[in-house]
């Protein structure tokens, strides 16, 4: 549509009776597909799913710009901005999808928990993904204490694990074991086997961090079977790159380039932008390791502009220290 055109259509929307109306069903609409594109953001058509949200980015903007101004329909905002985490984070939007969950969360007092957790949730997932520790622990442990009175098992567990993870990026290894401890029998518990082989994929992390590179090496093992029985392509590339870590750590260096060049590859159908930075960074570790410095240069230098877009403080300074 003409750019005049559309503006003359807005104007006579916002201008008649039923524009309220017709901006709740829109809204409703959009709502209604992030709940469908969240289901397969962790199976075999993520890709496909995180696509066609992609090609909706305009509408979900103003759907979540209508709800933000309107205090009755908040709520709407919140759900549809939390569904989209996977979306918000994979392909970039992490700027992006922080602004809009933290500004709806505003006035979330005012709103049922009911209507808030999953808000909760990934507005600390995002907070994570740019290294705001305090912020993202705020955000998981109200999340955690609303799921505790709901009685919301899986999301319990869900906490404990991300709770977890952010003790081991401090490097608080007993905190973040404990952690992840507590959220296996809940997992089993409740049978949902995609998250025990996730927190199994943590916990490795963890015991990698601390050194314990044989227990580490078996727990990735056991979760990217996990993964390749859901054909979770993001977790199975997260935890290649995991196993390509210790390998370089051990001094098996072509095993690591084997690694991290499968995990590279997935991460990059997936359009998954941390993730691709991540396995980047180890790359030009690796290239430099073996003494390939104009590789190491290239490919850190992609990783550092990846980083420095995404806002990983963490991720930006540790591409900068290799190609110091």
């Amino acid at each position: 549509m003409l750019e005049t055109l559309w503006e003359y259509a807005r104007e006579r929307l916002d201008a008649s009776a039923e524009a309220g109306v017709l901006r709740r069903a829109h809204a409703a609409y959009f709502l209604s597909l992030a709940y469908q594109a969240e289901r397969h953001f962790f199976g075999a058509e993520q890709g496909l799913w995180l696509d066609r949200i992609e090609s909706e980015l305009d509408n979900i903007r103003a759907a979540l710009a209508w709800s933000k101004a309107s205090a009755e329909d908040r709520a709407i905002g919140l759900r549809l901005a939390g569904l989209l985490w996977r979306f918000w984070e994979m392909r970039g939007y992490i700027t992006e999808g922080r602004t809009w969950l933290e500004g709806l969360l505003v006035a979330r007092h005012t709103l049922p928990r009911e209507a808030i957790w999953f808000a909760l949730h990934t507005a600390g997932n995002l907070a994570d993904d740019q290294d705001d520790y305090v912020q993202a622990e705020q955000y998981w442990q109200e999340c955690l204490a609303i799921c505790r009175e709901l009685g919301n098992r899986t999301f319990i567990g869900h906490m404990l694990n991300n709770l977890g993870n952010l003790a081991t990026a401090q490097g608080q290894y007993d905190l973040a074991i404990s952690r992840y401890e507590e959220a296996f029998p809940i997992y089993r518990e409740i049978g949902n086997r995609w998250a025990y082989g996730l927190a199994t994929g943590n916990l490795a992390w963890a015991l990698h961090m601390r050194g314990d590179y044989v227990r580490a090496r078996e727990l990735y093992g056991e979760a990217l079977g996990v993964m390749r029985e859901r054909n979770d392509q993001r977790s199975i590339a997260n935890v290649l790159c995991g196993l390509g870590a210790i390998a370089h750590d051990l001094g098996e260096l072509g095993e690591a380039e084997r690694l991290f060049e499968e995990s590279r590859g997935l991460h990059e159908t997936l359009g998954s932008k941390p993730g691709l930075a991540t396995v980047l960074t180890n790359l030009g570790a690796l290239a430099w390791r073996q003494g390939n410095l104009d590789r190491a240069e290239n490919v850190l230098q992609a990783s550092l502009a990846l980083q420095q877009s995404l806002g990983s403080r963490v991720g930006i300074a540790q591409a900068t220290l290799l190609l110091a």
